[in-house]
């Protein structure tokens, strides 16, 4: 499927390195429509209006992850959240990834956010990111025995109760978008697809935003029949 940019929305890159980035990009248009074509790689993960894909970008291997908004209804339904009056899912993905990597937790680097919009109206955009060696949650857990799964755990809730306290609220908190990275001997983790994040300054403490981000990951463990080792209060209060 590929996402035509001519006499209707045009590619442009918003974020990424000076050669790619604002409206002297030497990239040509048809580069980033290639790269945001369902099947332009090998396909990762399929959604009604978004797909991943491992594409090849500058010689070397990256993810890129397209969202697509074909019709009229489609793009006024995210007028005030994602595709007119407010920044496209892909650049507020690329914002918490550096965000995270900023204030010193594991993720991948964005390494380009293009966008084609007509009269400033979003049709489509496209998040690459540098790959990342790591498993999703949902998927590692049940291979585990129950000690590991434990130990993985426990380091998760450290990592989450950490990342709130730095002041991020991921309101996307489930098994499948945070990446295991190494084993259970020295678990250490990368979040991704954080569109829907919301920043707090740091020490704020607990809101609705961090127990529903509680919630919504302790029902994503229920889901393959886990529970949180120990009991923390701060899932309780959840």
């Amino acid at each position: 499927m590929k996402i035509r940019s001519t006499g209707k929305a045009r590619w442009r890159c918003v974020l990424g390195p000076p050669e790619a980035a604002g409206a002297n990009s030497r990239t040509p248009l048809e580069t980033w429509e290639n790269l945001a074509a369902l099947g332009s790689g090998r396909l990762v993960q399929r959604a009604r209006s978004s797909w991943v894909q491992i594409v090849t970008w500058n010689s070397t291997y990256v993810y890129a992850k397209t969202y697509v908004y074909p019709t009229a209804a489609d793009r006024r339904r995210g007028w005030l959240r994602t595709t007119w009056l407010a920044p496209s899912r892909a650049r507020r993905e690329a914002t918490a990834l550096l965000w995270l990597r900023s204030h010193g937790f594991f993720a991948p680097a964005p390494l380009a956010v293009v966008e084609a919009r007509r009269f400033g109206v979003l049709h489509a955009a496209l998040l690459l990111t540098e790959p990342v060696e790591g498993e999703p949650l949902h998927q590692v857990l049940p291979r585990l025995a129950h000690s590991s799964q434990a130990a993985i755990l426990r380091a998760l809730r450290t990592h989450v109760t950490a990342l709130h306290e730095a002041g991020f609220r991921d309101r996307n908190l489930d098994l499948r978008n945070i990446l295991l990275v190494g084993d259970a001997a020295a678990p250490r983790f990368a979040k991704i697809d954080s569109p829907r994040h919301r920043l707090r300054r740091r020490g704020a403490g607990a809101d609705s935003l961090t127990r529903a981000d509680w919630r919504r990951l302790t029902d994503s463990l229920a889901e393959l029949g886990l529970v949180w080792p120990d009991a923390p209060s701060e899932v309780d209060a959840g």
